[in-house]
């Protein structure tokens, strides 16, 4: 009798551990599953805001487009997109200062670039003022459009001041100098031996007294 009851204590605590197990298991899994779409949930966000505010440094509102809107509508936390939407209103905004004299100066959207000293912006044809990228078939013309693409992205803001000396244009292009970001093009592209200045203009631009200018020739 001792036996049989002892048996039937045995199987109660065997089938209990069994329970016990399973539950442990089944929790795991849930747990597991739990943490591996917390992995992909912040794997997404930094990729989204990230495509956001990397390019080159800036980028502008259109250019964050359908992924601005996305990550705005997910569950993001406030504080994320009240950074995110800071950093496009900054990358937006230039110090009109940088304007000099009287020409037209202006921001826009970085629409194409053609090669190192040539881009449009808001559809306006620029050629940059006092200096000059290898052209077409030339040693350096794919460095130097590549520098200039990655400096001022397409779809990036750009503030364009145009050479109040050169105000007809060159070939149906405003002449100009360009500033992506923080940086000033024209002076970028000369530091990185990517231009040269061209000496023949020094006298015939409003920038020629400028401190990038005369350091690399006018």
């Amino acid at each position: 009798m001792n036996l049989i009851v002892y048996n039937d204590f045995v199987r109660k605590c065997f089938y209990s551990l069994k329970f016990v197990f399973y539950f442990i298991m089944s929790f795991k899994t849930i747990i597991i599953i739990f943490l591996v779409l917390l992995v992909l949930g912040l794997y997404y966000i930094p990729d989204a805001t990230k495509e956001i505010i990397s390019v080159t440094g800036h980028v502008t509102k259109e250019a964050a487009g359908e992924i601005y809107e996305q990550v705005k509508e997910s569950d993001v936390p406030e504080k994320i997109l009240e950074k995110i939407e800071e950093k496009i209103n900054k990358e937006n905004s230039y110090d009109l200062s940088l304007c000099k004299g009287s020409a037209d100066c202006f921001t826009g959207k970085i629409d194409y670039v053609v090669d190192g000293d040539t881009l449009d912006v808001n559809g306006v044809r620029i050629r940059l003022a006092l200096v000059n990228t290898p052209e077409t078939g030339e040693s350096g013309f794919n460095e130097a459009k590549q520098f200039t693409k990655n400096l001022c992205a397409i779809g990036s803001s750009a503030l364009v001041d145009e050479d109040d000396k050169q105000t007809t244009g060159s070939y149906g292009r405003t002449v100009a100098v360009v500033y992506c970001g923080d940086y000033n093009l024209n002076e970028e592209l000369l530091k990185y031996n990517h231009a040269q200045i061209l000496p023949y203009f020094c006298d015939k631009s409003e920038f020629n007294n400028e401190d990038w200018a005369v350091k690399f020739g006018c």
